[in-house]
């Protein structure tokens, strides 16, 4: 059995389905999160760290269910997605930049401090650039999402044990 209906018809569909339905669309919900976390997870375009550790999928209630969503608590999450203007960087962020020039470059520490020093520059003058890695990755996870409520409601029609 096929069904359509809107977004806004779908509350009201599922209350004619009785509860079961609207369970069955929230565990869907959750597994789709899930699955859409790691999507985001393995997109992530760092070496390794704060980024990818930092996704999480959390909850809020709307009317009786509780609704995933996907977040990232890591601090730099907005810069990494959408760039930054040109701007100093701190001691610290010299440091870290060496500290990654080191690990993902293999330099040594003569150059590493070069390095960052060079892209501590460019960015001073330049800013960074955007990777749109979230914004790119929302039709696959949308696609996990509706692939977890369909998964669910079929399980809970009785189509799939």
């Amino acid at each position: 059995m096929r069904i359509k209906c809107s977004a806004a018809e779908l509350p009201k569909l599922l209350e004619r389905q009785g509860t079961g339905a609207g369970r069955a669309v929230a565990r869907g919900m959750m597994n789709g999160a899930y699955h859409g976390m790691s999507i985001l997870v393995r997109r992530s375009p760092v070496y390794l760290g704060q980024l990818k550790a930092s996704w999480r999928v959390t909850t809020h209630v709307a009317g009786k269910y509780r609704v995933p969503e996907i977040e990232n608590t890591a601090p730099h999450v907005g810069i990494v997605e959408a760039g930054a203007r040109p701007h100093p960087v701190s001691r610290e962020g010299v440091e870290a930049l060496t500290r990654w020039a080191h690990l993902v470059l293999g330099l040594d520490p003569a150059e590493s401090e070069r390095a960052a020093r060079g892209i501590a520059f460019k960015i001073r003058r330049e800013g960074q650039a955007p990777t749109y890695f979230v914004r790119d990755s929302l039709p696959a996870v949308g696609r996990a999402m509706s692939a977890g409520v369909a998964a669910e409601l079929k399980r809970t029609a009785g189509g799939a044990r």
